[in-house]
């Protein structure tokens, strides 16, 4: 998500265009007080009085000989009524065209405000659940087979089977281009769960994976329940090797148990730091934290908010007859 500044322009845009937009106005205006003066001339030659209301002054003007008012152009003024609201000596004339942009634009911005403000309230319940799984520590034979709570904290004993890993790709750590690594943990009540053991970076080449294998003498571990990374785009998941270890990139659990040719358990186990035959963990909820969204939000309200003032400041003029 950009910064704020990178907002900015839209408004300065909007002001040009409601630059434009009037000029193009009161030009179509002149035109057609020009119109309307050759019509009323015309007429004055046959109807003693003709009805001159329209430019703000009578018929006696041209019986006396005396000069339209000025500051006007040609002398002339056109009332737009229906559109005009008077707010003290000025006048509040937007064109059609101005408003019905302005309404779209603030719209479209206090509707991307409550989007973030969303974000942060399932961000704010990502996080909660976080430090509430940290609470208490349950055996991972008592989480039922269709998942526990997210992040719950579990133990689990097995063994790991290092002939058969993945490697998710795509994965960053510090700004740099990794893997994460899932190992199959077969548990002593016959179940198979993916244990995260953490990050790695790259080699040199995508050719050169790292070395990822692992003693498969019966251990316990401890960390937390969660799910596969997702991608904020869904694609289709293929897989850039036929050997083992296995890269993938966001694959679905289904895609990693067909590899394996057995069921799954539909969570993983996030390993905790502190346990030994991991890589670089620093597990949390989310990179993006609550209080970012709420400042996007600020950001898309203020921006609503400054589109309405710049609406109102072009098209609050002086009204020439009270200037």
């Amino acid at each position: 998500m950009p910064n704020a500044a990178a907002f900015l322009m839209p408004g300065v845009t909007l002001t040009s265009l409601y630059a434009i937009a009037n000029a193009v106005t009161d030009n179509q205006a002149a035109k057609q007080v020009n119109q309307d003066r050759t019509h009323s001339f015309a007429a004055s030659a046959s109807d003693p009085d003709p009805p001159l209301k329209n430019f703000g002054w009578t018929s006696s003007v041209l019986r006396e000989g005396r000069p339209p008012p000025t500051g006007t152009a040609q002398g002339f003024k056109l009332k737009e009524k229906s559109r005009l609201v008077r707010i003290g000596n000025r006048e509040f004339a937007p064109t059609v065209f101005t408003t019905v942009i302005t309404v779209v634009l603030i719209a479209a911005l206090l509707s991307l405000g409550r989007w973030q403000l969303e974000r942060m309230r399932v961000k704010q319940a990502l996080f909660a659940a976080f430090a509430a799984g940290g609470a208490a520590t349950v055996r991972l034979t008592d989480v039922p087979a269709g998942g526990g709570d997210r992040y719950q904290h579990v133990v689990a004993d097995g063994r790991y089977e290092s002939a058969q890993q993945f490697l998710l790709d795509n994965m960053t750590h510090a700004g740099r281009a990794g893997y994460r690594v899932l190992t199959p943990l077969l548990t002593d009540a016959g179940r198979i769960v993916l244990v995260d053991r953490g990050w790695l970076p790259i080699g040199t080449t995508r050719a050169n994976l790292p070395d990822v294998a692992i003693g498969e003498e019966y251990r316990r571990i401890v960390g937390r329940l969660d799910y596969l990374p997702r991608a904020g785009i869904e694609l289709a998941t293929t897989s850039q090797n036929e050997t083992w270890p296995r890269v993938l990139s966001y694959p679905r659990m289904s895609d990693l148990s067909g590899a394996l040719q057995r069921p799954l358990d539909p969570q993983i186990i996030l390993l905790d730091a502190d346990q030994p035959a991991g890589f670089v963990r620093e597990w949390r909820p989310s990179t993006f934290p609550p209080e970012r969204h709420l400042g996007y939000a600020v950001t898309w309200f203020a921006l609503a908010a400054a589109l309405a003032v710049i609406y109102l400041v072009t098209n609050l003029r002086q009204d020439p007859d009270k200037s």
